[in-house]
């Protein structure tokens, strides 16, 4: 069923009746119309107008970053195949993170072999453990890759097995079991490691160095925005941890604070259902290229994504007998 919608200007247009309560502009005098809509309809979605006024055109969303719009690196490209590279940028700044610690740990534990000597000579292997670290530690700041995850895992679990040693050797003396419950930490975080790689080095091998770079570049700009003075910027919370999302003209980001996940998609492939309505919180399920996240989301942000929505997906068809006119894009 279609809307007749008359101007003031005396231009009569017709639309279909699922775009009811949505403003567009008379193609004669670019006046601003309202398409009614009959009362269940308007009654059906009122909750939803209440929350979000959708008056922009297209050419008025400002770019998410300043100076730019939507990112070199996301324009004609796969964003569910840059993703990999966004998961492979974060093993390379985790790596970094560890090996910082592993030049740290390693200098102790050299430092300590070597002055425990005298006590015990078994305590050589704690130093030439401790110079492993150290430059296990200098290779993954200096050039930090996803196989640096089996050298950091093996790294671990020698580690965590010489913390075991120790404390069981010490048992008879009454020593603490502090080193044993820690080398079962790094036993288990050393085959976490391995894992990691197994699902990271694929998706690594996909992507240039450059790309990858790219990618990285986009998901810090993502995690430094600041939703509260930022053209689409969002804060969002998923099961308890603080995601942030990032909206340009032809593309979304959603990333996790750790960086760990990174989910990208273009405007017709992010949906939005609002499953619980709170004082000044949504809960919402967001749907980005295929994968759900079940999130809450303050009054404002969801109003952001919304309108975004609104002015880049689902094309309005104005039926306009006398001249042809290209789509404005709106909906819900």
């Amino acid at each position: 069923m279609s809307i007749t919608v008359d101007c003031q200007c005396g231009k009569r247009i017709s639309s279909e009746d699922r775009f009811a309560q949505q403003t567009t502009n008379c193609p004669d005098c670019q006046g601003t119309l309202t398409i009614s809509a009959p009362p269940e309809a308007a009654t059906a979605n009122s909750h939803i107008l209440d929350r979000v006024s959708i008056m922009a055109q297209p050419d008025e969303l400002p770019p998410a970053i300043p100076g730019a719009a939507t990112p070199a690196v996301f324009q004609h490209a796969d964003l569910r195949n840059l993703e990999g590279a966004a998961v492979a940028a974060s093993v390379n700044a985790f790596l970094r993170s560890s090996g910082i610690g592993s030049l740290l740990f390693g200098a102790i534990a050299t430092v300590m072999g070597f002055s425990m000597m005298e006590d015990n000579p078994i305590n050589l292997i704690l130093a030439l453990i401790g110079i492993g670290l150290f430059l296990e530690g200098l290779w993954l700041v200096i050039d930090p890759r996803p196989i640096g995850l089996i050298v950091d895992g093996l790294a671990l679990i020698v580690l965590g097995v010489w913390n075991l040693a120790v404390t069981l050797g010490n048992a008879r003396a009454g020593g603490p079991p502090l080193f044993a419950i820690l080398g079962v930490f790094q036993i288990i975080w050393g085959f976490q490691r391995f894992l990691r790689y197994g699902q990271t080095a694929k998706q690594s091998a996909r992507h240039s160095p450059e790309v990858r770079k790219q990618v990285q570049d986009v998901v810090q700009a993502v995690l430094k925005a600041a939703p509260e003075s930022e053209a689409g910027a969002l804060a969002l919370n998923v099961n308890g941890q603080v995601w942030k999302g990032m909206l340009w003209q032809e593309a979304a980001a959603f990333v996790s604070a750790d960086g760990a996940q990174a989910h990208f998609a273009r405007p017709d492939e992010v949906g939005l259902v609002v499953r619980e309505t709170r004082k000044r919180k949504s809960r919402v399920t967001l749907s980005v290229g295929g994968r759900e996240l079940e999130a809450e989301m303050a009054d404002e942000q969801l109003a952001r994504l919304q309108t975004w929505l609104s002015i880049t997906t689902r094309p309005l068809v104005i039926e306009d007998a006398g001249e042809s006119r290209a789509p404005i894009a709106i909906g819900l």
